[in-house]
């Protein structure tokens, strides 16, 4: 049931919510949510760079705000910011007001540390209720979702991570869920990123990937 709501609701307001693998023969996007964290954020756009591809992270405005150096980083290196929220809660643990105080809070982070603007937004762990949808509308943002779960929350070694990605079938116009707080990801990422180039996938940012539709 959940499923076929999303379903209907991406028919209905295609260019606000992103819940659906998008319409492109040979890109998809990587993403990872939370941080910045100090040396994990940094080992993970070392792997990036390393690989020559860019990616969107969707920060959290709590951490942003206290490693302001490593949003500024992750401009630099060519990616892109989305915005996560202020804090890691579900809108149902808190007040819808503070909420999106938190949200609109975030942006003005991204927007002083590094980005210039972002209407990109996943709210943790992907909620979607009456209350985000009408924020979505009125501030004009666009809900990224993602198609693929790594699942990287539950595999607590790289070696299975590994696996786990290479044995998922992956489409062009998909979007890839990570998290940049497990070193286990961090570690598996070198070994993802082959696998899915010797696949033929072009690895890009979740707006290229858009752009692309």
């Amino acid at each position: 049931m959940k499923k076929i709501l999303k379903n209907i609701l991406a028919r209905l307001f295609p260019k606000q919510l992103i819940l659906k693998r998008l319409n492109s023969k040979n890109s998809i996007a990587l993403t990872f949510d939370d941080g910045p964290y100090p040396i994990k954020t940094e080992r993970l756009l070392g792997v990036l760079k390393n690989a020559g591809i860019k990616a969107t992270f969707f920060i959290s405005g709590e951490e942003a705000e206290k490693h302001p150096k490593l949003i500024r980083k992750i401009k630099d290196g060519g990616h892109e910011i989305g915005n996560h929220g202020y804090q890691h809660k579900c809108i149902s643990k808190m007040p819808a007001k503070d909420y999106q105080n938190g949200i609109e809070l975030t942006a003005r982070l991204i927007e002083q540390f590094g980005q210039t603007e972002t209407n990109l937004f996943r709210p943790p762990y992907g909620e979607l209720n009456l209350a985000i949808l009408e924020l979505i509308f009125w501030k004009k943002l666009v809900y990224a979702g993602w198609t693929i779960d790594s699942q990287d929350s539950c595999l607590k070694d790289s070696i299975g991570l590994i696996k786990t990605m290479r044995n998922t079938k992956i489409r062009g116009g998909d979007i890839l869920l990570f998290h940049a707080d497990y070193d286990t990801t961090i570690d598996a990422m070198p070994e993802i990123i082959v696998d899915l180039k010797a696949r033929g996938f072009e690895l890009v940012t979740v707006s290229k990937l858009l752009g692309k539709c």
